[in-house]
């Protein structure tokens, strides 16, 4: 790995790593101090679902440009992009709306709040990627520090007025017009061109594919709120916290690592994927042991209102998250490697075992049962995700 990917995964982890810290050591311990244990539970399953619209209507059309550029290079910018990114927000944020109005902790100024903040949300995270395209990762730093500054500002503001959607509005409202300012693709053509059927194909892909592993990222809480209770939710995410505390800081290594791949001149061999392989597995694993000792100290001084519920929890519901997460390293050079329908079927194989799993542990022994569930569902993502690309790799060596 050269200097300059190395230095680049530095400072997209350390971008990373200010949105990361300020969540789940400002943003959320607040949310649970000011909120009782049912309502915060129902907050967690609301901000499931923005986190879920952002990715799969966002984000999937970023790696959609970072796909298609590999193979168009920089003349992949004649238009298609803006209308659906348009269309993308609009529809999560109606999409937002109808799920909002199911729960109690929903009023009419936070259900206001909440569709500008997924509309602004999904478009930014589509627009970072003239940053990747560019691989220019000193700006995005600068804008997750706006993002971060933004969430600050709007917790705080949050303990006053308890409205809960006002933190992420303002980070990511404040951040969308700083990454249009700096970029260009705003500027685009607002317009489909001969194209389009590439690229609608490719995002549609895409995003049954981001839905299915978004859903599963967050189908704790969609699965535990209508099983458990809103306050399961919420003593599970705080037993969780350990393990999921981590996860987001792979996303930009991956994020680098697929940057990179989309390049017409990057190669990688069937050594390199094991390399990546063990390289995510191993260290997360060791970072749930230690966890055994460190978890519960933590966990209690952040959330000093749930941790007596939720300490019998923590190990297991924390190496469950912890598995899962290690194969996300892989998955850029799967999507370089495989086909969209491919990488489709492999996440509909994952989702179906999630599925059965997680809801028979849920059923049969309640929330200690979803926990052990997440690390046996865990094992067997790690052997889907191996095989499909093992075998990819095979058959691209053989060509």
């Amino acid at each position: 790995m050269s200097k300059k990917v190395i230095r680049d995964v530095f400072i997209n982890l350390l971008a990373a790593s200010l949105c990361t810290v300020v969540l789940n050591f400002i943003v959320y311990p607040i949310y649970a101090r000011n909120f009782s244990a049912e309502d915060y539970g129902n907050i967690l399953t609301l901000l499931g679902v923005v986190n879920l619209l952002w990715a799969v209507l966002g984000n999937c059309l970023n790696n959609t440009r970072l796909v298609l550029n590999k193979k168009d290079g920089m003349e992949n910018d004649n238009g298609n992009y803006n209308p659906l990114i348009a269309i993308g927000s609009v529809v999560g944020g109606i999409i937002i709306i109808l799920v909002a109005l199911f729960f109690s902790i929903t009023t009419w100024l936070s259900l206001i709040l909440v569709f500008f903040t997924v509309i602004v949300g999904i478009a930014r995270a589509y627009y970072v990627v003239s940053y990747r395209l560019k691989l220019d990762y000193v700006t995005q730093l600068k804008t997750n520090m706006i993002v971060s500054a933004g969430y600050i500002i709007g917790i705080l503001m949050t303990k006053s007025i308890q409205v809960w959607p006002l933190s992420l509005l303002l980070g990511e409202g404040i951040a969308f017009f700083y990454t249009i300012k700096k970029g260009t693709l705003f500027n685009e053509p607002f317009c489909f061109t001969d194209d389009k059927r590439v690229v609608i194909h490719t995002y549609t892909d895409l995003i049954v594919t981001g839905l299915i592993g978004n859903l599963i990222t967050y189908f704790d809480r969609f699965l535990i709120n209508p099983l458990l209770g809103a306050v399961s939710v919420s003593v599970f995410s705080v037993a969780s916290f350990w393990g999921k505390a981590v996860t987001p800081f792979i996303s930009p290594t991956a994020n680098v690592m697929l940057s990179y791949l989309s390049q017409k001149d990057s190669k990688i061999s069937m050594k390199k994927f094991i390399t990546i392989f063990m390289a995510s597995v191993v260290p997360l694993i060791a970072f749930g042991i230690v966890g055994i000792w460190l978890a519960p100290w933590i966990t209690g001084l952040l959330y000093p209102t749930l941790i007596d519920k939720a300490s019998p929890y923590i190990f297991m519901a924390s190496m469950g998250g912890l598995v899962q997460s290690s194969t996300n390293l892989l998955m850029p050079v799967l999507l370089s490697v495989c086909s969209s329908r491919s990488i489709l079927i492999m996440q509909m194989m994952y989702f179906a075992v999630y599925l059965v799993i997680a809801f028979l542990g849920a059923k049969v022994n309640g929330l200690r049962g979803f926990c052990v569930a997440t690390c046996i569902i865990g094992v067997i993502k790690i052997g889907i995700f191996f095989v499909f690309g093992y075998f990819a790799m095979k058959r691209k060596e053989t060509i």
